[in-house]
C-alpha cells in the first residue's frame, strides 16, 4: 500500500507547514522536519568532494512547492540510521530545483517530476535513479543497489544493450526500472520476463510485484486467476499482502465514494462488492466500511452515517478519517439541522487532539455553522407557496433526480457558493423536488419538467418567474436570477406578451433570452434572424450581448466579427474582461485545431483578418496568439520566444497566461535544439511560479519540452 501511504501524507502535509530543510520554505517552519543528512549545496563541490573522498553522489532534486519532498524530509530523512548510513557511503548534495542552478541541473539530468533523487559519479554520470519517495527501508534498499555496478541502473541498463536477457537479470532490471519511473521501458523488460513465466509461477513470491502490475491494467484477466489460485498466492505472498493487492484495485474508488469526491452509483458498488467477495476479502477490511459509508452519503441517511462512521472509524489509520470528516461539509442537501448534526460529530472527533487537529476541525465547524450557500428547507410545493405568501418572498424550486450528473453539479458548485446563498435565501424558500418521489411526478406534469436538471422562480401564486433548463456555471445562474427578478422578465408573462402579438425589438431581445435559458428556444437559427434584423441599429444593451453569446460559437460567422467589429461598446456596457473572454473561447479553438492539423488554414486566416482589422490594444492576448502562429508558421521560432519572454509572461491573468504557454508543446516539437532550451528554461520558469492549481499543467509541459530536447 505504498502509494496510498504516500497519497494520504501528501493530502495532509498540503494543510500543514513543513519546513525545506535548508532554505526559508513557502510552507513555513512551523512543523520542521529534523533533517539529518550532512548536504553540499553546490554541484560543482560535490563533484570535488566526491573525488576526493572516492564517493558516489547522492543527489536530492528538492522542490518547496512538492509536498512530497516535504514529507521526504519529515519520515525519511530525519531517520538518524538511515541519515548515518547515506553520510558513510555517499558524498549528499541538496539542490532547489526551481532556482538557475536547478534548472540547468534539471534539464541535464531529465528530472522532470519530484520527488527525484540521483546517484552521480564523480565524473557526474548517473549511476543510479529514483523517480519516487517511499518509506523506509525500501527506499534505502533502493538506494543500496547504487552501490554495487552489478545492481545499479547504470550497470544494469548497459548490460541489457549488450544483449543479456536471462530470467534472473530481466527480474532484476525491471525492478530498477520501476524505481526510476522508466514506465515504457519496465514495461518491455517486465513483459519479457513474464512471458517467460509458466501460470504456475505467477504466485512465486520473486515475481509478486511484476504480476501485481500486470493485474492493475484496464484490461487484465488476472484478477480472475488469483481469484481462483488465492490460496497458492497466500502461501508465498502472505495472507496480508494478498488481501491488500486485491483490496488495493478497489480501495480508492471505494475511499472516494465515501468521501463524496466520485460519483456513487449502486451497480458500480455491488460490482465491487461482488469482486471483494470472491477475493474472500475478510469482513473487516476498512473497503467494506467505505461502501457503506458510501450508501448511507448516496440516501442522504446522514444521522445513519455519521452513527456508523462514530462506531466504525476509529479502527482505521487516523489520516484516512481525516480525510473522510474533511468531506463532511460537502454532504449534498444538507438542512439547518444536519449541519449542527454534523459539526456536533465533528466537535466529538476533536476532543483530546493536537493543536493541528484542533485547527482544521475547527474551521471544518465553523465553514458548517457559517454556511454561507443556498439553504434547502424540507417542505413540500404548496408548503413553500404558502410560507414565501407569508413572508413576502418567492419559491426557488431545483427539479431532479438522484442520478443526474448535472444535478450534482449544480448542487456541489454552485448552490453551495456564498453569492447564491447570500442572494437566494433572502429572496427565496428553497427547496428541491425529486422528480421520481413523492410529489416529483404531478410537480413534472404540472410545470411540464422532461430535463434535468430543472430550476424554478415561482411567484407566491405559483406562477413562473424564472425557469432555467440545465447546469450553469456560477456566474450565468446568478445573472438568470437577478434578472428574473425584473418583471419586463418574468417568464409567464412573456409568453403572454407574444401570444398576444408583441414583436417590438425591445421585447424579442428578452423574450428570446428568456425562452432560451428555460429550454423553450433549442434551434438557435431563430435568435440568429432576429439579431441580424438588428445590425443597422446600434444596439448594445447586456440582453443583445448574452444573445450574441449564444450564437457566436463559429468564428467564420457574422455574429463573429459583428461582436469583435464592437468590442469596445459591449465592454462599456458589461467590462472588458467578459467581452475578452468571450472572444477568446471563439478563437482560440480555430488557432489550436488549426496548429493540429485538424482544419485547413482557411478558418484561421479569415479570423487572422477580422483580429488585424480590429481596433485591439496591442497586447491582446488574440493578437499574440495571431503573431505565435504567424512566427511558428514561418519558423521563426527565436521571434515566437521573444514574444513569449517579453508579452506573454507579463500577463497578468494566470489561465490566460497558461493558455498560450500550453503552445509551446505544439510551438517546439520542430524547433532547433537551443530554442527548445531555452522553451524548457522559460517552462520551468514558469512552473515555479505557477499557482497550485496550473502546477500539473506546468508539470506536464516541462516533461513534454524535456522529451524534445533528449530526442536531439
Amino acid at each position: 500500500m505504498k502509494n496510498l501511504y504516500f497519497l494520504v501524507i501528501a493530502f495532509l502535509l498540503g494543510h500543514t507547514g513543513l519546513y525545506a530543510q535548508v532554505k526559508e520554505s513557502m510552507y513555513g517552519d512551523a512543523v520542521k522536519a529534523d533533517i539529518k543528512v550532512n548536504y553540499v549545496f553546490s554541484y560543482e563541490e560535490a563533484l570535488k568532494k566526491a573525488q576526493e573522498e572516492n564517493k558516489l553522489i547522492f543527489f536530492n532534486c528538492f522542490s518547496d512547492w512538492a509536498v512530497p519532498c516535504h514529507a521526504m524530509n519529515q519520515h525519511v530523512f530525519s531517520d538518524q540510521a538511515f541519515s548515518d548510513w547515506l553520510n558513510e557511503h555517499f558524498v549528499n548534495l541538496w539542490v532547489e530545483m526551481t532556482t538557475e542552478e536547478g534548472l540547468a541541473l534539471g534539464e541535464k539530468y531529465h528530472v522532470s517530476s519530484m520527488p527525484y533523487y540521483l546517484v552521480l559519479n564523480e565524473n557526474g554520470e548517473v549511476v543510479h535513479r529514483i523517480a519516487s519517495g517511499s518509506a523506509l527501508p525500501a527506499f534505502q534498499e533502493c538506494v543500496a543497489l547504487a552501490l554495487n555496478p552489478k545492481t545499479s541502473y547504470k550497470g544494469m541498463t548497459e548490460a541489457y544493450a549488450a544483449g543479456k536477457r536471462n530470467k534472473k537479470f530481466l527480474l532484476e532490471y525491471a525492478a530498477v526500472l520501476r524505481w526510476a519511473g522508466e514506465d515504457d521501458k519496465y514495461d518491455t523488460v517486465a513483459d519479457q520476463y513474464f512471458q517467460s513465466l509458466k501460470p504456475a509461477q505467477w504466485s512465486k513470491k520473486e515475481n509478486w510485484q511484476i504480476f501485481l502490475d500486470r493485474m492493475k491494467r484496464p484490461d487484465s484477466l488476472l484478477i480472475d486467476h488469483i481469484f481462483a489460485h488465492k490460496a497458492d498466492f497466500v502461501k508465498e505472498n502472505g495472507q496480508e499482502a494478498v488481501d491488500n493487492a486485491i483490496v488495493s484495485l478497489y480501495y480508492t474508488d471505494a475511499l472516494a465514494y465515501a468521501a463524496g469526491s466520485k460519483p456513487y452509483t449502486k451497480a458500480d458498488a455491488l460490482d465491487m462488492f461482488t469482486q471483494l467477495r470472491k477475493g474472500h476479502i475478510p469482513d473487516s477490511n476498512d473497503v467494506y466500511r467505505f461502501l457503506e459509508i458510501a450508501s448511507l452519503r448516496n440516501a442522504k441517511k446522514y444521522s445513519e452515517m455519521l452513527d456508523y462512521m462514530e462506531t466504525h472509524t476509529g479502527k482505521m489509520d487516523e489520516r484516512v478519517t481525516m480525510l473522510l470528516d474533511m468531506s463532511l461539509d460537502r454532504l449534498p442537501e444538507m438542512t439547518q439541522a444536519d449541519r449542527k448534526m454534523v459539526a456536533d460529530y465533528l466537535r466529538r472527533r476533536m476532543e483530546g487532539g493536537d493543536e493541528y487537529t484542533q485547527k482544521h476541525y475547527g474551521n471544518l465547524v465553523n465553514r458548517l455553522l457559517n454556511f454561507k450557500g443556498m439553504v434547502f428547507e424540507e417542505l413540500s410545493l404548496e408548503e413553500a407557496l404558502a410560507k414565501a405568501k407569508k413572508e413576502g418572498k418567492r419559491v426557488f424550486m431545483d427539479c431532479y433526480t438522484t442520478w443526474c450528473g448535472p444535478c450534482k453539479t449544480m448542487d456541489s458548485q454552485v448552490f453551495t457558493q456564498a453569492v447564491a446563498g447570500e442572494f437566494c435565501n433572502a429572496h427565496f424558500v428553497n427547496i428541491k423536488v425529486d422528480m421520481e418521489k413523492g410529489e416529483g411526478p404531478a410537480v413534472a406534469e404540472r410545470y411540464g419538467v422532461s430535463a434535468f436538471p430543472t430550476l424554478f422562480v415561482l411567484d407566491a401564486d405559483g406562477s413562473v418567474r424564472c425557469r432555467i433548463v440545465g447546469a450553469r456555471s456560477t456566474e450565468d445562474f446568478m445573472t438568470i436570477l437577478k434578472r428574473s427578478m425584473n418583471e419586463e422578465f418574468k417568464y409567464s408573462t412573456l409568453k403572454e406578451q407574444y401570444a398576444a402579438g408583441d414583436r417590438s425589438s425591445a421585447f424579442l431581445s428578452r423574450y428570446h433570452l428568456t425562452m432560451y435559458d428555460a429550454g423553450d428556444i433549442r434551434d438557435t437559427e431563430e435568435i440568429s434572424h432576429f439579431l441580424a434584423s438588428l445590425r443597422d441599429s446600434a444596439t448594445y444593451t447586456p440582453e443583445i450581448w448574452f444573445l450574441y453569446n449564444l450564437v457566436a460559437f463559429d468564428a467564420t460567422g457574422p455574429e463573429f466579427a459583428y461582436l469583435l467589429d464592437h468590442r469596445q461598446q459591449f465592454a462599456d456596457t458589461l467590462g472588458a474582461e467578459r467581452v475578452d473572454r468571450t472572444l477568446q473561447n471563439i478563437v482560440f479553438p480555430v488557432y489550436v485545431d488549426y496548429l493540429l492539423g485538424r482544419n485547413d488554414r482557411g478558418a484561421m486566416e479569415h479570423c487572422r483578418t477580422l483580429l488585424r482589422n480590429a481596433d485591439l490594444p496591442q497586447d491582446n492576448a488574440l493578437l499574440l496568439l495571431d503573431d505565435l502562429t504567424a512566427k511558428y508558421d514561418a519558423k521563426d521560432f527565436a521571434g515566437l520566444m521573444e514574444v513569449y519572454e517579453g508579452k506573454v509572461s507579463p500577463i497578468a491573468n494566470d489561465w490566460l497566461r497558461l493558455n498560450l504557454d500550453a503552445l509551446l508543446d505544439i510551438f517546439m516539437k520542430e524547433a532547433p535544439t537551443d530554442i527548445q532550451r531555452r522553451a524548457l528554461d522559460y517552462a520551468k520558469r514558469a512552473l515555479g511560479a505557477a499557482v497550485p492549481a496550473a502546477i500539473n499543467k506546468y508539470s506536464d509541459l516541462v516533461a513534454n519540452l524535456t522529451k524534445y530536447v533528449d530526442e536531439k
